[in-house]
């Protein structure tokens, strides 16, 4: 099989994607609290968050199956699609918590509803957790440059 570490990654990223987008919705009635994404708090939809991962995966796709890719842009497609996986899982262990302490959920709804100050915490934490995310991406990218001073590498076809 042709790319099958990659294939791999994809096919889990999308599962993973479904599965997010589907644990999100479950918990529909509380999530304009719970949810921390900027994206969602400036338009109030899930549907721009959506259309965004799909181009952020079609991108990902075709720069991976693109005939003229080198092997850098190869790498970071792949070492992207980790991280996706990654943060996916994350917000999946999360959506399940809330949906299986519900009690909790509406407390902590009813709380963030009637304390701004607690749902701008939420957010600011949500974003350091995203600038923690990107420092080993950048940190695999320079040992990667590194790496590749020292060794030619081809793609095999």
């Amino acid at each position: 099989m042709k790319n099958k570490g990659f294939n791999i990654l994809f096919i889990l990223s999308v599962l993973a994607f479904i599965a997010d987008m589907v644990t999100t919705l479950w918990n529909l009635s509380i999530m304009s609290y719970l949810e921390t994404n900027p994206i969602f708090i400036r338009t109030g939809s899930i549907i721009p968050i959506v259309l965004l991962n799909v181009a952020m995966l079609a991108i990902i796709y075709y720069g991976y199956n693109w005939k003229k890719a080198s092997v850098i842009p190869r790498y970071l497609c792949i070492n992207s699609l980790v991280w996706i996986l990654l943060a996916r899982c994350i917000a999946l262990k999360n959506n399940f918590y809330w949906v299986t302490h519900q009690v909790e959920a509406k407390a902590f709804a009813v709380a963030a509803a009637a304390d701004p100050v607690m749902h701008q915490e939420a957010i600011r934490f949500t974003q350091q957790q995203i600038a923690m995310d990107i420092v080993p991406v950048i940190i695999g990218f320079v040992v990667f440059l590194i790496w590749l001073a020292d060794h030619k590498t081809e793609r095999k076809e």
